[in-house]
């Protein structure tokens, strides 16, 4: 595995670490690299809660059980929609960011 990382797990890895998406081998050297950074500790901790809360919400779309589900999946929307606008304009700024500088 190429450990030419700098000081964090790079965001790609990163995502795929924090959906159990890596291989065995793969997952026990970031885990390793967990147990020493606090800021890759605390993004796994970010990354985790929003996972939640996406499954939380597709269950409720997927499952309505009554009003309350409803009114919980509408609560769920509301703070995906705000992170996924945040994310998208974060990448847009960054991606436009790089067109502009001087080659």
């Amino acid at each position: 595995m190429n450990t030419n990382f700098g000081d964090h797990i790079p965001e790609a890895i990163f995502d795929e670490f924090a959906m159990e998406m890596l291989c065995e081998e793969d997952c026990a050297f970031w885990e390793e690299h967990l147990l020493i950074c606090d800021v890759c500790q605390d993004r796994l901790v970010e990354a985790d809660e929003y996972i939640r809360v996406v499954r939380d919400a597709a269950a409720a779309i997927a499952n309505p059980r009554s009003d309350e589900d409803v009114r919980k999946r509408r609560a769920l929307a509301k703070p995906m929609m705000a992170a996924t606008h945040a994310a998208l304009l974060l990448a847009f700024a960054f991606g436009c960011q790089f067109m502009f500088l001087p080659r």
